[in-house]
């Protein structure tokens, strides 16, 4: 029997009767675009609009609003103190933000042009940033200078992973390509190719040895990085997908898709253990939680939705 519990205030529940609704994760007017989930499980940060969002999980309230950006948020990451988020946005900027105070820190400017994505290091001492003028950018947070200028994409820098010893980046891009970069040295040390359209989402297994990638083409691909060889390529989703995220313990991961589903996948095998329905619209940015027992996704519906991987249905939405 499958239990129905929800964390938070509940102010109404959808017509499947399944679904517990919570006001305070939804966006007044514009759509939810990214999603990122603090390492104590306790809170999560998202956006489209111009600010970033952090709710608390327990009560479902919004804690912050970060105000700065001039334009859409495009993505958040959350630094694994807990104390920082940082947030790319399609105003050219990479902003950090003492979440206490919401006080922005550090505004990063260097880029171009559009900033697509972002990942701390794990030890939270750095930053990088992709973007739509075809680059990867390492930024130093304490001072705010650019360290690094990754070089190599022949289009649009979609997505980027921090891998966890803090030595490589991977990013995915419209060149349909995803590439590993030694961060100390700058130099490219894979280029991993296959799918058959944009790369939109890429994430390091906890161990360091292997990238999963989500495309366009409608599939995710799970990379051995040392060889550069797809280890898996799964399939199910009907449309886009156009977020992944690996759980910490490297046996499953997630992915979220524009057929309005979350997936969940067993890596061993390559099976969909679990498809999450209940979202409306694309479903544009996932995240596990620390103890890798639920899941977050975000989507253009305009909700945060959180999963009990166990029991199928959204905790709050």
């Amino acid at each position: 029997m499958v239990k129905e519990s929800a964390v938070g205030v509940m102010t109404g529940q959808c017509e499947c009767g399944k679904c517990r609704v919570a006001s305070a994760y939804r966006h007044s007017r514009d759509r939810e675009s990214a999603v990122s989930w603090s390492s104590d499980g306790g809170r999560i940060c998202g956006s489209i609009d111009h600010t970033v969002q952090v709710w608390e999980v327990s009560s479902g309230k919004c804690l912050q609003t970060l105000k700065g950006h001039s334009s859409n948020v495009k993505a958040v990451s959350w630094g694994s103190d807990g104390g920082r988020i940082c947030s790319g946005s399609y105003d050219e900027t990479v902003r950090v933000w003492e979440v206490s105070s919401g006080k922005c820190l550090r505004t990063l400017k260097g880029h171009s042009t559009f900033v697509n994505a972002v990942s701390w290091s794990s030890d939270d001492s750095r930053i990088c940033s992709g973007s739509y003028d075809h680059t990867v950018r390492v930024w130093e947070v304490s001072s705010g200078k650019c360290l690094r200028t990754l070089k190599g994409h022949s289009s649009h820098v979609t997505t980027v992973s921090w891998s966890s010893d803090g030595g490589r980046i991977c990013s995915g891009s419209y060149d349909k390509t995803v590439r590993v970069w030694d961060v100390s040295s700058g130099k490219c040390l894979q280029t991993l190719e296959g799918h058959f359209s944009y790369v939109t989402a890429v994430s390091w297994s906890s161990d360091g040895g292997r990238i999963c990638s989500g495309s366009i083409d409608h599939t995710v691909r799970v990379w051995e990085v040392s060889s550069g060889k797809r280890m898996q390529t799964l399939e199910g989703h009907s449309s886009y997908v156009k977020a992944v995220s690996w759980s910490s313990d490297g046996e499953r991961i997630c992915s979220g898709s524009y057929d309005e589903t979350v997936r969940v996948w067993e890596v061993s095998s390559g099976k969909c253990m679990q498809t999450l329905k209940g979202h409306s619209s694309n479903v544009n940015a996932v995240s596990w939680s620390s103890d890798d027992s639920r899941i977050c996704s975000a989507s253009y519906d305009r909700t945060v939705r959180m999963w009990e991987v166990s029991m199928r249905h959204p905790l709050l939405v």
